[in-house]
């Protein structure tokens, strides 16, 4: 990074939970040279009651060192950028989402969404 001139990168680890702790383990001893950004945990999408739990994890990645959400992504199938769990059907102007993009306002931390071409599209 030093010879090409690059101050910090940022890592879109689409990343929860424990993959996500490793990520910032593995980017701790470099100071501010990494600033790694977390995905969001769509555990139970499908299901009633789906919110609060994410963005538990939400605050819990941020607190951990997220510091925006990324990637994410929608080419038309659902919300497939992340891990543990893809949101396949569930799209971004889902009332489902509403707490988890206002929770990222009130922390300021942006939200990358991929807009170029997959393998998945059709």
């Amino acid at each position: 990074m030093d010879s090409c001139g690059i101050e910090k990168t940022i890592i879109l680890s689409c990343a929860t939970g424990a993959k996500f702790d490793s990520i910032v383990h593995k980017y701790a001893g470099y100071g501010n040279r990494f600033e790694i950004w977390c995905g969001f945990d769509y555990t139970g999408y499908d299901k009633p009651g789906f919110g609060p739990a994410a963005v538990k994890e939400l605050e819990r990645c941020y607190r951990m060192g997220a510091r925006g959400v990324g990637e994410e992504g929608d080419k038309g199938f659902g919300l497939y950028y992340s891990e543990p769990v893809q949101a396949i059907g569930m799209h971004f102007d889902d009332p489902k989402m509403k707490l988890l993009f206002e929770k990222c306002a009130e922390l300021d931390m942006p939200v990358n969404i991929s807009c170029c071409r997959s393998y998945l599209d059709v």
